[in-house]
């Protein structure tokens, strides 16, 4: 059984294998893919606005009660943004074109 405080943690670097698969295994989106991630990581510095009012994670340090911040949403949004980039094109088999 995973402790408490790292729940959160397991879950959001969950979301890093799929992505580092996606990564691995089409080498010609991985621009798109790190583009993607750097772009939406910050919004995980929205937590303040959540935390507790919206939830309340069981974060790494206690960071996200005593600061209303959290590595792991960082984590959880760099990941997401990444699949999310790249996973449309890739099950309607559709290829991206650079403006």
């Amino acid at each position: 059984m995973i402790p408490e405080h790292y729940v959160w943690l397991t879950w959001a670097t969950s979301f890093l294998l799929p992505w580092g698969a996606l990564f691995l295994a089409f080498p010609d989106r991985r621009k798109a893919m790190i583009w993607s991630s750097l772009f939406t990581m910050p919004f995980g510095l929205t937590e303040p606005l959540f935390v507790p009012e919206y939830w309340n994670p069981p974060s790494l340090f206690d960071l996200a009660q005593k600061t209303g911040f959290d590595l792991e949403s960082l984590v959880f949004c760099f990941a997401i943004g990444g699949v999310g980039a790249v996973l449309y094109d890739l099950i309607t088999r559709r290829k991206q074109i650079e403006l």
